[in-house]
């Protein structure tokens, strides 16, 4: 017995040590909760089309799809949000712009006309003149 554990000499050859026995069934585990057929149809492979772990994966597949476009959302709302700010500004300053060149076209047409005023003034003044010379 010099290969055998401490243990091992204590207890003697003849000890109650078992070898484990195979898990009792799920129903004596769990005697509450029902095990189906098709519950347990996944590891051999033979689930049904409408079995509640095939449905199971169908709604985590779902719920992740559904997460993944959220995702996505979020993403093109961002770059939507980015865009839509970027032409407020062009906008914003095109407008002004616009303004400004309208306020010195106004300017321009004010000088304009004075001075064409001025001018058909003197050119009236001299048009008398000229007609009581004659």
């Amino acid at each position: 017995m010099a290969n055998c554990s401490k243990k091992t000499e204590e207890r003697g050859t003849d000890s109650d040590f078992r070898q484990p026995s195979a898990p009792e069934p799920l129903t004596k585990m769990f005697p509450k909760v029902k095990v189906n057929p098709e519950d347990t149809s996944h590891v051999m492979g033979l689930e049904q089309p409408h079995t509640p772990i095939r449905f199971c994966r169908k709604m985590i597949f779902t719920l992740q799809q559904i997460s993944s476009l959220k995702q996505k959302l979020m993403v093109r709302e961002s770059q939507w949000s980015q865009a839509h700010s970027l032409l407020q500004s062009h906008v914003e300053a095109l407008t002004r712009e616009n303004q400004e060149l309208h306020s010195r076209l106004n300017v321009n047409k004010r000088s304009h006309q004075s001075a064409g005023s001025s001018a058909l003034q003197l050119g009236s003044y001299n048009t008398v003149r000229a007609n009581l010379q004659h």
